[in-house]
C-alpha cells in the first residue's frame, strides 16, 4: 500500500492531464472503448473521492501528519527551484493550451498545433517531475510520509487499504485500456 500511495502522489498530474488527452483523441476512439474509459474514470473518481476523504480526515485528526505533508511539499518545491523548474508556470501553460484548444476559434491545423504543444509541455512537465521525485532526499521524505500516512489511514478507517487496492487496480485497468486505444489509433483502427 505504501508504494501505491507514493505512485499516486507521483501520478496525480497524469490523472489531471488525461481528460485533455482524451478530449483530443475522442473522435477516433471506438465508441465501446470510449464508454469503457468513461465508466472506469467514473469509478476511479468515486474511489478517489472516498480515499481523499479518509486522507483528509486522517490529516485533520493528526496535525503532525499535516506538518509532514507540508514539509514534503516544500522539499519538492525547493528541489524543483534548485533545478530551475517552475511547475506552476508549466501547469498554467497547459491550462491555457487546453482552453485555446476548446475555444472553437481554431482551424483544424491550429488545433493540431495546439494539441502538439500541449503534448510537448505535458511531456516536459512529466519528465521534470520524474527527475525531482528521484532526488534521494525527496524519495526518503515521500517514503516516510507514505508509510506514516498509510498506517494512520488504516487506524482512521479500516476500509482504507481495500479502497486503495481497488483504486490501484482500476487505475491500472484504465491506463491499459487507454494505452490500447491509443495504440489502436496509431495503427489506423
Amino acid at each position: 500500500m505504501r508504494n501505491f500511495i507514493i505512485a499516486t502522489l507521483a501520478a496525480l498530474p497524469l490523472l489531471v492531464a488525461l481528460p485533455a488527452v482524451q478530449a483530443q483523441n475522442q473522435s477516433t476512439i471506438p465508441a465501446g472503448v470510449e464508454q469503457e474509459l468513461r465508466e472506469l474514470k467514473q469509478e476511479i473518481d468515486a474511489l478517489k473521492g472516498q480515499v481523499t476523504a479518509i486522507q483528509q480526515q486522517t490529516l485533520e485528526s493528526r496535525p503532525e501528519l499535516e506538518r509532514q505533508r507540508e514539509d514534503l511539499a516544500r522539499l519538492i518545491r525547493d528541489t524543483a527551484e534548485e533545478r530551475g523548474f517552475d511547475a506552476t508556470a508549466s501547469k498554467e501553460r497547459l491550462e491555457k493550451l487546453q482552453q485555446r484548444y476548446k475555444s472553437g476559434e481554431l482551424s483544424p491545423q491550429e488545433k493540431q498545433q495546439v494539441a502538439n504543444e500541449f503534448e510537448s509541455e505535458r511531456e516536459a512537465l512529466q519528465s521534470a517531475q520524474q527527475q525531482i521525485l528521484k532526488d534521494k532526499d525527496v524519495v526518503a521524505a515521500r517514503e516516510q510520509f507514505a508509510a506514516d500516512m498509510s498506517a494512520a489511514m488504516a487506524e482512521e478507517d479500516p476500509r482504507a487499504q481495500a479502497l486503495i487496492a481497488e483504486l490501484k487496480d482500476l487505475t491500472e485497468e484504465f491506463r491499459e485500456a487507454l494505452m490500447a486505444a491509443m495504440a489502436q489509433q496509431r495503427g489506423g483502427g
